[in-house]
């Protein structure tokens, strides 16, 4: 009887410090490295002295000041923070490249309040580009923060390693990793290392590691 043998990788799934120049078009956009959690991106701006890029803006009556920041999909699932300073109501928006499509643009949260934006299903290996702005009546304020994060692989744990027999009802274990936020489930993916080489997704329903 012909076995089939599976590679196991998984995927978590999510909710999803530095200074950054003034970069008020793509061309100019301050690039920022994705990491397992926001704080480890988390990186400082300012609208002061920034100017307005002269691109429409999704939110808002349009023309404010707005800073650019790009980075590199490692992951097809990201997620992008913003937050400012006391009256400072921020809005973001997402492109897939610099005069390319905009992907979203988020203007949720109040003046002070976290924007959060989740991006599934992202090209790892292509550039992103978001810019923020402040919505509303002028702001007293100017600074704001921004970070990227990706959801992150993690292993097998080590009792598992090389089991090449799951059969139905198997308990499959994994490590956590650095980030454990806003986690909503685990996904996991079987790829088959013999013909047809299909490759399955099997999402954990109860947000647990099982």
């Amino acid at each position: 009887m012909r076995k089939s043998f599976y590679l196991i990788t998984i995927l978590l799934s999510t909710l999803l410090l530095g200074s950054s120049l003034m970069a008020n078009d793509c061309l100019t956009a301050n690039l920022i490295s994705s990491e397992e959690d926001f704080a480890l991106s988390e990186t400082s701006g300012s609208f002061l002295g920034a100017g307005f890029s002269g691109d429409p803006q999704c939110a808002g009556a349009g023309g404010s000041d707005d800073v650019w920041y790009s980075f590199v999909a490692i992951a097809t699932d990201h997620g992008i923070q913003a937050k400012g300073e006391l009256d400072i109501n921020l809005a973001v928006e997402v492109y897939d490249a610099c005069g390319g499509t905009l992907i979203i643009c988020r203007d949720n949260a109040g003046p002070g309040a976290t924007e959060t934006v989740l991006l599934p299903d992202l090209i790892v290996g292509n550039t992103y580009l978001y810019r923020v702005y402040h919505v509303g009546s002028p702001a007293i304020a100017t600074d704001f923060a921004t970070a990227v994060a990706h959801i992150p692989f993690v292993e097998l744990v080590s009792s598992d390693c090389g089991t090449l027999d799951y059969t139905t009802n198997d308990v499959i274990r994994a490590t956590n990793p650095s980030n454990t936020a806003n986690f909503t489930n685990y996904q996991f993916r079987f790829v088959e290392q013999e013909a047809p080489f299909n490759t399955y997704l099997i999402t954990s329903p109860n947000g647990t590691n099982p």
